[in-house]
């Protein structure tokens, strides 16, 4: 079994650029995707997310990302960026966020989240060279809970040093990405990725599992018009399991799913056509793909 850690000196060098002569994890060309919709529905209870997806330049980049406060140095792209929108909505509960990447590797520089419902709060999170820097928002009361996230009141900041060892974290988000471009039929691909989850930096072993073939029923749209595609698909399944550190049991959250979770990738594709794990109350729950947009 050949064990990467992803964000060693193995793979990553600069802002996340592998080094020269270095086979990238992920290959970009191989995520043809730019919209995905799920849904997922369990004792009454939906969960619904959607995510998509387009590159910018440096330009474009750097306009969006904020620059820390202080003598700290935000980690810059070294080439194109990934631009990622998240959606998601459970219970009462809406969140929007819109992540930038590395596509090479998943190196995160920004996540900008706005939650609204059982509490409402919008935040930053900029990955410096130091650390982690988090600028939040909040109502301050109840007549500003309707204005937009930028005039709340309620601001604060603060800025977390990287444990020892680690220089780079992925957004647990970028997995929807991360998983279209893996080299699907390497069976010896075991990655150690070092995730930032519950405001803290959890380490998870994403592998690739055995091929199975699983029922689908989603529609894909593109240029070409849209089509269903239902019925018996091969997919790959893909385990991401919490790693234990320090004497802290490991953590991972992915969509509202805690613990373990399991993507299954369509061999085509390649995109994950159900997402399993469980829920705080509500037990396991898998989230199936229902929409697939190509660019």
């Amino acid at each position: 079994m050949l064990m990467l850690v992803l964000f060693g000196g193995l793979l990553v060098g600069g802002a996340g650029r592998a080094p020269t002569g270095v086979k990238p994890v992920v290959d970009p060309e191989k995520v043809c995707w730019s919209r995905l919709d799920l849904v997922a529905s369990k004792f009454g209870l939906s969960l619904k997310a959607s995510v998509s997806r387009n590159r910018l330049s440096p330009g474009e980049a750097r306009g969006e990302l904020l620059e820390p406060e202080g003598k700290w140095v935000g980690i810059a792209p070294g080439g194109p960026t990934e631009r990622l929108e998240l959606s998601t909505s459970f219970l009462n509960r809406h969140s929007e966020s819109i992540l930038l990447f590395d596509p090479a590797d998943g190196t995160t520089f920004q996540r900008k989240v706005v939650e609204t419902g059982g509490r409402s709060r919008y935040k930053v999170i900029r990955f410096a060279e130091e650390g982690i820097v988090t600028r939040r928002r909040s109502p301050r009361n109840e007549a500003e809970e309707d204005l937009h996230p930028r005039r709340w009141s309620e601001a604060r900041q603060e800025t977390d040093p990287y444990p020892p060892g680690v220089h780079r974290v992925v957004e647990p988000s970028v997995l929807f990405y991360l998983v279209s471009g893996l080299d699907l039929e390497d069976r010896d691909l075991e990655l150690e990725v070092p995730f930032y989850t519950h405001n803290e930096i959890h380490r998870a072993r994403l592998r690739l599992e055995e091929l199975q073939r699983l029922r689908v029923d989603f529609e894909v749209r593109s240029s070409r018009g849209k089509r269903r595609v239902e019925g018996p698909r091969t997919v790959r399944r893909i385990t991401v399991r919490p790693i234990p550190m320090d004497g802290r049991k490991g953590k991972l959250e992915f969509i509202g799913l805690e613990g373990e979770v399991e993507l299954f990738v369509d061999a085509e594709y390649r995109v994950p056509v159900l997402v399993r794990g469980r829920v705080e109350l509500v037990g396991r729950v898998e989230v199936r793909l229902r929409g697939l947009r190509q660019p």
